[in-house]
């Protein structure tokens, strides 16, 4: 299952298997467990600090990754030209303490349902705007109602456009000079999609045994 929900894999269809993607993305958010479909993390929904720990990360997810190519650059990007919700793939990743990445997994794990990809943090979001949504089956597997305003709070803020006041001092920059001496600076940003679409065709010519030249 760890492998069909990764950041590399197509999303997966789970019409039919809510409950079993829901207990798996729970169980993710837990550092080092191997069972994936354990019950017992249920509790976690009920558990105050496990929640704030969700709630914090939402601010650090993005679209762009401002870390690559260099760690030490801080910052967080999102940014999307059209309707996020219908896009086919958002891609979404997370740009802060690594030790937390489970916990943002659990809001931005793609997956199809209901004939379209979604995640937690957009069922989140964008809870009560539809008949159905896995925010009712979170809540039938233990998290409380009175949690759901905090969750659609910070979840709809994560998803607005953001861009950086500044630029960060460990981000590269590429200058152009001007005739008139003067330069501008440009911070090439990659978007999570594109890291994804070159670690995919990487990992396919490696498989395939197929050397550029």
């Amino acid at each position: 299952m760890k492998k069909a929900f990764s950041a590399l894999a197509d999303p997966v269809i789970i019409d039919g298997k809510e409950n079993e993607t829901l207990l798996f993305l729970i169980n993710r958010t837990i550092k080092g467990n191997k069972k994936f479909l354990d019950e017992n993390s249920l509790k976690l929904l009920r558990d105050e600090p496990w929640r704030n720990d969700v709630l914090k990360v939402t601010e650090w997810i993005h679209t762009h990754n401002l870390k690559y190519p260099y760690s030490k650059a801080d910052g967080c990007i999102f940014y999307y030209e059209k309707n996020l919700r219908f896009r086919k793939n958002k891609i979404l990743g997370y740009a802060k303490d690594s030790k937390q990445i489970n916990k943002c997994q659990f809001l931005v794990t793609e997956f199809f349902w209901k004939g379209s990809v979604t995640s937690l943090v957009e069922q989140f979001a964008f809870y009560g705007e539809d008949d159905c949504s896995l925010v009712d089956q979170l809540i039938e597997l233990g998290l409380s109602q009175e949690c759901i305003p905090a969750f659609q709070k910070k979840c709809s803020e994560a998803i607005k456009i953001r861009l950086p006041d500044s630029v960060h001092q460990h981000c590269k920059q590429v200058r152009f000079f001007q005739a008139d001496g003067k330069s501008i600076a440009v911070t090439p940003v990659v978007s999570t999609g594109i890291q994804r679409t070159i670690h995919k065709l990487t990992r396919s010519l490696t498989e395939n045994r197929i050397y550029l030249i």
